[in-house]
């Protein structure tokens, strides 16, 4: 099927009448496209994914002004503007990897800590927040206004512990252990904590996705200064690997942003 063809099914329900009918076809199109993300994520190729993701996003965008309260296309938008910055952004454009994180967090903006207590099910929308914020943070640590959201995001991720530990191959003890990182401790840093919390992310399937590893060694390794240990986990992130063909997409471009970071060793260390 022609692209224009797809995106004119996807989008027919839309255009009929009435507000509900536009609401209900929206969420219909909607979750077709939630659906196929998978196609995404267990891509390798990334040129393809740079070049195809963006309009795929935009036309989510699209669907959510013709039903603003659909959770499931706002995660996917966060999650999706989220994977774009980190992947194809941060090491070429650092500003542009920030506005496309800030993105990214506006769609699931307004969601209340204490309200993943009382429904679980916001664990995703509230997890792909968090990790909106704290990508954008690490890119502005020079910006006191950006430090002083680091105590708030730290209970959530607190609260993303608590919830479901293993979401996303143990991503709330990554985010947790990056955010203990991201100071020195005579700013409120926790290098113990924070490599606690590397540890508990690499186990079970987390050992397998390489965003830990990449995680562990450019926020703690280098904070703590512990170029043996940097180097080890960014080899180990190099590694060619078959594990988790659902993440095919994420672990490709760590292994490449893998390469670029160990590329600066000798200017870091």
């Amino acid at each position: 099927m022609r692209p224009i063809a797809l995106i004119s099914l996807i989008c027919l329900p839309l255009l009929c009448g009435g507000c509900s009918l536009r609401r209900a076809g929206a969420h219909y199109a909607g979750s077709m496209i939630d659906n196929g993300m998978s196609a995404y994520y267990e891509e390798q190729d990334l040129d393809l994914v740079k070049e195809s993701l963006p309009p795929n996003l935009k036309l989510m965008e699209v669907l959510l002004r013709n039903n603003p309260q659909d959770l499931t296309l706002r995660t996917t938008l966060s999650q999706g503007y989220c994977s774009y910055a980190f992947m194809f952004q941060e090491d070429s454009d650092p500003e542009r990897a920030k506005y496309f994180y800030r993105k990214g967090a506006g769609f699931t903006a307004g969601l209340e800590q204490e309200s993943l207590k009382r429904n679980p099910r916001l664990m995703p929308a509230l997890f792909w927040n968090s990790f909106c914020r704290a990508g954008y943070i690490q890119l502005d640590l020079q910006n006191p206004d950006s430090i002083a959201e680091l105590p708030s995001l730290e209970k959530t991720a607190d609260l993303l512990l608590e919830t479901d530990p293993d979401y996303y191959y143990g991503g709330p003890h990554a985010l947790k252990g990056a955010l203990a990182a991201a100071r020195p401790v005579m700013m409120g840093g926790n290098p113990t904590l924070a490599k606690q919390q590397f540890e508990a992310a690499l186990q079970g399937a987390g050992a397998e996705f390489k965003l830990n590893l990449f995680l562990y060694a450019k926020t703690y390794a280098v904070q703590t200064q512990d170029r043996e240990l940097f180097g080890t986990l960014l080899r180990k992130a190099l590694e060619d690997s078959r594990e988790l063909p659902e993440q095919r997409l994420a672990n490709e471009a760590v292994r490449l942003r893998a390469k670029h970071l160990l590329e600066r060793e000798n200017d870091l260390f």
